[in-house]
C-alpha cells in the first residue's frame, strides 16, 4: 500500500512524523507543489490564501488558485506512478478532482466528524487573519457555528499562545478545532497547558481515521 501526501507546500513534511505509523505494508511518499521552487515563491495576489510550510520549517502563503491548479497538476502526475491513496494534506476546501485514485480531503473528513459529534458551537484556530470569512462559511456549510482566532502554526511566539489562550478562557465554548496540517502535538500541548478547553488536532482526526483503515 502506498500513501502520497500532497502538501502545499514543500516536502518533507517532517512535522507530521509524529502522526505516522510506523507499518511496513505501508509506503509514505511525500510532494509537495512548491518542491521546484527555491526561493521565489509565487506571492498571493488575493486575500484567499492557504498557509503552508517550507522545507526549512518557515511558512508560506499562497493564492488559493494557484495552489488548486498545482495540486491538479501533481495528481495528474501521481495517476501515471503506483500510488494507491492520495491525501491532500492541506485542510482547506478543495473541489473534487478528476482521479482514478482514492483521494482524502480532510477538510471534508473533519469537518464531516466534527459536525457529527459537536452540536454546538465551537472555536477554530486558522493561520492567517486574511482567513476568518472563508473559514466561517466552510464551517457553516456542515451546520456549525463559529468563532474564529489566528495564530500561524508554524512561526508562533510564547505571547501568541497567551494571546489566544487569554481569548479561549473568555469564550463560553468547550471544543477548539486547529484547522491546519501545521498545527502540531507540541502546539496542542502548550496551549493546553494555558486552558482547560478541549483542544483538537487535524492531523490527530486526519491521520488516525486513515491508518485505522489503511492499517
Amino acid at each position: 500500500m502506498k500513501l502520497s501526501l500532497v502538501t502545499i507546500g514543500q516536502a518533507p513534511r517532517t512535522d507530521f512524523n509524529e502522526f505516522l505509523k510506523e507499518n511496513s505494508s505501508i509506503i509514505i511518499e511525500h510532494i509537495g507543489i512548491l518542491d521546484e521552487y527555491k526561493n521565489d515563491f509565487p506571492k498571493p495576489v488575493t486575500d484567499n490564501i492557504l498557509v503552508s510550510r517550507l522545507k526549512d520549517g518557515g511558512q508560506v502563503q499562497l493564492d488559493k488558485s494557484f495552489a488548486v491548479e498545482k495540486v491538479k497538476d501533481t495528481i495528474a502526475e501521481l495517476e501515471k506512478g503506483d500510488t494507491d491513496i492520495i491525501l491532500i494534506a492541506c485542510t482547506g476546501e478543495f473541489e473534487f478532482f478528476d482521479s482514478t485514485k482514492p483521494i482524502i480531503y480532510p477538510d471534508k473528513l473533519v469537518g464531516n466528524i466534527i459536525s457529527t459529534v459537536f452540536d454546538e458551537k465551537i472555536c477554530v484556530l486558522v493561520p492567517d487573519k486574511k482567513q476568518v470569512d472563508y473559514i466561517i462559511k466552510k464551517w457553516d456549510k456542515v451546520g456549525i457555528d463559529t468563532v474564529i482566532l489566528d495564530i500561524s502554526p508554524y512561526n508562533y511566539t510564547e505571547d501568541d499562545i497567551d494571546r489566544v489562550a487569554e481569548e479561549l478562557n473568555n469564550l463560553e465554548m468547550n471544543h477548539v478545532i486547529c484547522d491546519c496540517m501545521g498545527y502540531n502535538l507540541m502546539f496542542k500541548n502548550e496551549l493546553q497547558k494555558r486552558t482547560n478547553k478541549n483542544i483538537i488536532l487535524s492531523n490527530e482526526v486526519i491521520f488516525s481515521n486513515i491508518f485505522a483503515l489503511i492499517s
